[in-house]
């Protein structure tokens, strides 16, 4: 019996010895707890992206300020598309128009702008200049972006309203015309701010030739006659356009309804060939002037129309 409780007593000192080591253990190797945060890291240096970010583009910047300047309450048809806030479809790419003596093939570069392109002319005239004194001079003379009074010293006369063309204008706009006893005429489109856009010669000496010189004249009656053709109920007052070469050109203008809406907007490229060595791509016969783009607008019932096309003159 001494023997048992010898036994018992030993196992049970040495449970407690144990027990003690333990715990003491972990009062060593624990902290003792304390009240204050942790300390923070080290702050460390913010490094720039590897990529710069990106910044909004200029006429976001600035779309503030220009909304405070002048607002025309009319729009403007020879404004860039952007500037008339239109919802306009992407414009095709340039379709390659091949050399027959190269046998390459060369593509129309895009323009950031188009600085307009006018018909061959003499300076603006001074006091000193000689007048023309005749219709066919006073056509060569003019030039598009004269004011109303340089067109008016350039006629020698008023002119007078013309009536007779008042559709498919947008509103704001005005046409006048200067005729001759012998019936040439001229007449000539200004814009809302009283600037020459567009000029029609009726009967006068050299105006075939002037017509077919005049790349803005030819790319806006070649339009209408394309939109009339069509039955497109809008038609082209006027063109601006940009020279990338001397046979390849850019433009864009407004499209006009009947009653003087800006409705749409068209623009594309425009080529003259000599009809001998130009090829349009598939087409075995050499053109003597082509056109193509894309163009966008909101009918009368309110519908958008939005389509790309291309003709060919041979």
């Amino acid at each position: 019996m001494k023997t048992v409780l010898t036994v018992v007593g030993v196992t049970l000192a040495v449970v407690i010895v144990a027990v003690a080591a333990v715990y003491g253990w972990m009062l060593v190797s624990t902290p003792p707890p304390s009240d204050k945060l942790p300390t923070p890291p080290p702050k460390t240096a913010r490094t720039a992206p590897s990529t710069p970010l990106a910044t909004p583009p200029p006429s976001a910047q600035g779309s503030a300020s220009q909304s405070e300047g002048r607002v025309s309450q009319t729009p403007n048809a020879l404004a860039p598309p952007s500037s008339r806030n239109l919802v306009h479809p992407a414009a095709p790419p340039p379709t390659q128009v091949a050399d027959a003596q190269t046998g390459g093939s060369t593509s129309t570069p895009a323009a950031e702008a188009l600085p307009p392109v006018t018909p061959e002319s003499d300076a603006p005239l001074g006091e000193s200049a000689v007048m023309p004194d005749t219709m066919e001079a006073k056509l060569n003379a003019l030039q598009f972006g004269l004011t109303d009074d340089e067109v008016r010293a350039i006629m020698g006369a008023e002119g007078t309203p013309a009536d007779d063309v008042v559709e498919y204008m947008p509103q704001g706009w005005y046409a006048l015309r200067w005729r001759e006893a012998d019936g040439a005429s001229i007449t000539a489109t200004f814009n809302e701010y009283n600037t020459l856009v567009h000029l029609v010669p009726f009967k006068v000496p050299g105006a075939f030739e002037w017509m077919n010189a005049n790349v803005p004249y030819s790319i806006v009656t070649w339009l209408n006659d394309n939109l009339e053709n069509n039955n497109l109920p809008v038609r082209v007052p006027a063109v601006q356009v940009g020279a990338l070469s001397q046979t390849q050109f850019q433009f864009q203008a407004g499209l006009v309804t009947q009653d003087g809406q800006v409705a749409g907007s068209i623009a594309g490229n425009y080529y003259l060939g000599d009809g001998q060595t130009t090829y349009v791509p598939n087409d075995p016969q050499p053109y003597v002037r082509a056109m193509e783009g894309s163009y966008q607008f909101y009918a009368p019932n309110g519908a958008q129309i939005a389509d790309t096309f291309g003709v060919t003159e041979y």
